[in-house]
């Protein structure tokens, strides 16, 4: 690749040619990676309980304290 843009930049190939070799496979792999990220979202996950929890603290602006019996049961479940 770095050498076809080389060669781009020299001007003895041109550009669409470049990206026409490398679209198909850039385009496979994006809509790969947003099947699994859409995967990932969608399944629940041991970190879940973590995330609502936080997101609750930020939504409520209270203090983030390890400490908390909330954290210390996730901590543990997460341990087990």
């Amino acid at each position: 690749m770095e050498k076809e843009l080389d060669d781009v930049e020299e001007g003895t190939l041109e550009w669409k040619e470049v990206l026409r070799k490398f679209y198909p496979d850039f385009d496979k792999a994006v809509n790969e990676a947003q099947k699994q990220l859409e995967t990932v979202l969608m399944s629940p996950g041991p970190t879940d309980d973590i995330m609502d929890l936080t997101r609750s603290y930020l939504e409520n602006k209270r203090e983030l304290d390890a400490k908390t019996d909330e954290w210390a049961t996730l901590s543990e479940q997460l341990e087990s």
